[in-house]
């Protein structure tokens, strides 16, 4: 029973790791999104 606890819990570790590393890529999409419009915004 423990162990199946143990196998259930690393699998969710996994997913959520696996979740935060598309979030993250996301924010850098974001970031990277942002600051181009800011230096279209300014302008040459």
């Amino acid at each position: 029973m423990l162990e199946g606890r143990e196998r259930t819990a690393r699998q969710r570790v996994e997913a959520l790791q696996a979740e935060l590393r598309e979030a993250e890529a996301a924010w850098e999409r974001f970031v990277i999104a942002r600051e181009t419009v800011g230096e279209i915004e300014d302008g040459p």
